[in-house]
């Protein structure tokens, strides 16, 4: 690989993979994001890239072609001087279409919900069957330290994203399609878009379609074939090709027993929690089905799967013997199954969501969803909205969503805290031994106030000693 990439925005997780997989092929890449982390350090480190924190318009300097995130505005310096220099600007999809198209055997996992977590499984499925995949996943998977992975084959995976239509510059062999909701609306207007672009995704599909097969969105999509590759569905209900029966959702650690084409193939016991983590696993069994893997080996891997970053993801246990959690879940349907897994995982403890929003329109668009999708939480704290790429929209508030889902649920289960740093306080008051904490938000501050609450309690205990 000839060309020197520069990444504008290498801080985001798709970025960062994106890149890592590139330095792995040998490629000179270099790469900026507005702050210094965690992430641009381990591209330094152990990848060898040249990651810095701020945009300045030499950064382009030496570049054959520069690579935007979403994020990045058109008027970045950088973005601005590599088109004065005649540098090619080019965004992440479409540098991930670049690199799909080098490989054969290309996977594309897109939907509403889930797909990091399927994702992960398929990678677990096709390392435990000996395809050595190349990997690209939303979120940081313990067994390769990171969100990529460079492999030898002609085995390509990837998390597709829908958002802005993104998924339109992929043109996989074989795409997986876990669910369909109304979500982007600020781009997308309505539903009906939402479906038209799935379906125009679908017909830039080579060979198969992996799609759940219960969703009903889904199948309103697929009611018209024309165009579409054929299909291979999923589900825990009749007329699927890979069905789930004789479901246990007790504890952390569902089990199913696997129906193909009407024959029993065995048991499939999972670790991480919920019914809908049993509908990611069937899509991961569908692709391994469809690829010939041995249905052992399927089993195996997906006992392996043990989650990704920010998905249920455990950081740690106070001193005083709350356990808390981290979850990525931003739509009422995410939090919904979120708590309903932490729910039957941790059936006689109490459950204290903390829930930033993201983003004023996806507030404003489902409010009423929101307000109602904390049933299973004991008690709720919500704080005010992280803006990301947007600006408020008048009366889109955290307070105000408070108020309505306190309207819902009752006053006495939910607080609104506005300042942020003050939510370890007021959890480490309200908390008692054996609750579980669940901080859920796409945001980077509802992880951060998580992991303050779990350091103020061991500080505590430090200090009482």
């Amino acid at each position: 690989m000839s060309e020197t990439i520069h990444f504008v925005g290498v801080g985001g997780v798709g970025m960062s993979g994106l890149a890592r997989i590139v330095a792995a092929q040998g490629g000179a890449v270099t790469g900026s994001d507005a702050r210094d982390s965690e992430t641009l350090e381990a591209l330094r480190k152990e990848h060898g890239i040249r990651a810095v924190a701020g945009h300045h318009a030499d950064n382009v300097n030496g570049a054959t072609l520069v690579v935007v995130s979403a994020a990045v505005k058109k008027d970045n310096p950088e973005v601005v001087a590599a088109r004065a220099q005649g540098i090619p600007v080019i965004s992440r999809a479409q540098m991930l279409g670049r690199l799909m198209d080098n490989y054969k055997r290309s996977i594309a996992v897109t939907g509403t919900h889930g797909k990091t977590t399927t994702t992960g499984m398929i990678a677990m499925v096709l390392e435990q069957a000996g395809l050595d995949p190349t990997v690209l996943i939303g979120g940081d998977l313990p067994a390769y330290g990171g969100n990529a992975r460079l492999g030898k084959s002609d085995v390509f995976l990837t998390e597709a994203c829908e958002a802005y239509d993104s998924f339109l510059e992929l043109n996989p062999r074989y795409a997986v399609i876990t669910n369909i909701e109304a979500d982007h609306l600020d781009y997308y207007g309505d539903l009906a878009n939402v479906l038209r672009s799935f379906r125009r995704f679908l017909t830039q599909v080579s060979e198969k379609a992996i799609v759940c097969g219960y969703d009903e969105n889904v199948r309103t999509m697929l009611m018209d074939r024309t165009g579409l590759p054929e299909t291979m569905n999923y589900g825990l209900y009749e007329h699927v090709n890979v069905r789930a029966t004789e479901v246990t959702l007790d504890g952390l650690n569902p089990s199913y027993a696997v129906t193909y084409k009407g024959e029993r193939l065995g048991v499939i016991t999972l670790s991480v929690p919920g019914i809908h983590n049993v509908a990611n696993s069937l899509a991961a069994v569908s692709v391994g089905l469809e690829l010939g893997i041995a249905f052992e080996d399927i089993a195996v891997g997906l006992a392996n799967f043990t989650g990704t970053g920010r998905r249920f993801e455990r950081l740690g246990e106070t001193p005083g013997g709350v356990l808390v959690i981290d979850d990525y879940a931003h739509h009422p349907t995410e939090i919904r199954a979120t708590l309903a897994a932490a729910r039957h995982g941790y059936p006689n403890r109490r459950l204290v969501a903390v829930f930033q929003p993201h983003l004023p329109s996806r507030t404003n668009d489902f409010k009423e969803q929101f307000a109602e999708s904390f049933r299973d939480a004991d008690h709720v704290f919500l704080t005010d909205i992280y803006l990301a790429r947007e600006q408020p929209i008048e009366g889109v508030t955290g307070a105000a969503l408070a108020a309505l889902t306190a309207d819902r649920r009752g006053a006495s289960h939910v607080t609104y805290v506005a300042d942020k740093a003050m939510i370890p306080a007021r959890l480490g008051e309200y908390t008692h031994p054996g609750d579980v904490v669940i901080a859920l938000g796409a945001g980077h501050d509802v992880r951060t106030v998580a992991e303050a609450f779990v350091a103020q309690g061991r500080e505590s205990m430090a200090v009482a000693h």
